[in-house]
């Protein structure tokens, strides 16, 4: 009520909703590509890294599930680096 009183600001209040809308779904669009990926990742680099012996443990763990493929990705993506190395 207070903010139809003042043009200015229902043109901010307005401009603020929208820009939070356009913010929510971006999120949900990375986290339905890091979902993907990580699904990919389990399918193709999980079985490959069974076979090889040299690999280090950390490879079987990070993509040894889609949930921590998506852990693994989300903390890469948000550091830039995994927070366990």
């Amino acid at each position: 009520r207070f903010i139809g009183l003042f043009p200015a600001m229902q043109a901010i209040a307005r401009s603020f909703v929208f820009a939070m809308m356009a913010m929510f779904w971006g999120v949900v669009t990375i986290f339905a590509l890091l979902l993907i990926f990580s699904i990919l990742a389990v399918e193709l680099v999980y079985p490959h890294s069974r076979e090889l012996t040299n690999t280090r443990p950390w490879c079987q763990e990070a993509f040894g599930s889609v949930q921590a493929a998506f852990l693994y990705f989300f903390q890469t993506m948000l550091v830039g680096d995994s927070w366990g190395d």
